[in-house]
């Protein structure tokens, strides 16, 4: 039987993704993702109690997503980065943070690391990892990286980088680069307050973007990443009309203070725009935004 024609609202929501209190998805999600108007759900702790529990709740949002306009299979997405951003219960296998496979680093072992626990979110019915981390932690007070980053080395994060994402991709779980263009350098933890950097776009292409880079390259390892996440910062530098006019932070108006995520130059005028890609059919753009629980439960 042929689907009708979905109507814009439908191929809209196709570009959201929500999160939800609980266990088991309720009546009210599983009837948007039915209509059309969710194209991806993003899990955190407070879904998870165990590996079959969440085989059970994935398969009820996929078969929801069955019934939409458009039939397509939902995105479902998680933060498993390892260390101390992990969702998942204790019946899964739980990595490292990158720190660790920095200071080791072998590629190799990233790329298996990584591919394990891609295995087991593909057996439970997740599709999309939001990792790995490619911010370069050239500033030790940036407490929201920290350990999260392979370390400050440009080369060695992108080769580390770019082998997680293979794995992943390797196991059927598509990878997701962030936080672009990195936010290593910055102090404020972006969930509380707008980070702000006079990083010069020629700065960031020197340090900063080449794990992005890496990451985004077609061919091995990877062969690019499937997704990206923006940072939500303000490069004072690149974006001074955003920033307040004057290349500082603004004052908080209509024209100030705006992150970087929503700024054209860092995307589109900027360095994203001298970055290897695939076109708007071949990549997602994912957005850093918070869990409605907060705290332990924000994603990026």
């Amino acid at each position: 039987m042929r689907r009708p024609e979905p109507r814009p609202e439908d191929r809209a929501g196709q570009h959201l993704m929500g999160g939800f209190p609980g266990t088991a998805p309720p009546l009210t999600l599983l009837e948007r993702i039915g209509a059309g108007r969710l194209g991806g759900v993003i899990l955190f702790k407070r879904n998870i109690e165990s590996a079959a529990q969440l085989l059970e709740l994935t398969d009820a949002l996929q078969r929801a997503a069955a019934r939409s306009p458009l039939g397509h299979p939902l995105l479902i997405a998680i933060d498993e980065e390892g260390g101390r951003v992990s969702r998942l219960s204790a019946d899964f296998t739980l990595l490292p943070p990158a720190r660790n496979l920095g200071r080791i680093g072998d590629p190799g072992l990233a790329r298996a690391a990584a591919r394990a626990v891609g295995e087991e979110l593909r057996a439970v019915g997740v599709n999309l990892d939001f990792a790995p981390v490619l911010d370069l932690l050239t500033n030790p007070a940036c407490a929201v990286i920290g350990d999260r980053s392979f370390g400050e080395d440009p080369a060695a994060a992108s080769a580390l980088g770019a082998a997680f994402a293979a794995g992943l991709q390797e196991a059927g779980v598509g990878a997701c680069a962030k936080h672009f263009p990195g936010i290593g350098s910055m102090a404020p933890d972006p969930h509380e307050t707008l980070p702000s950097s006079d990083l010069s776009l020629d700065g960031l292409r020197r340090r900063e973007l080449v794990p992005f880079r890496g990451a985004l390259a077609p061919g091995p390892p990877g062969g690019g990443v499937a997704a990206v996440m923006a940072a939500h910062a303000l490069f004072t530098r690149i974006d001074p009309e955003r920033a307040g006019g004057d290349g500082r932070p603004g004052d908080g108006g209509d024209r100030g203070r705006g992150p970087g995520r929503l700024g054209q130059p860092p995307r589109r005028g900027g360095p994203r725009s001298r970055l290897p890609h695939r076109g708007a059919s071949g990549e997602g753009l994912a957005e850093d935004f918070r869990g409605a629980e907060g705290g332990g439960d924000s994603t990026g």
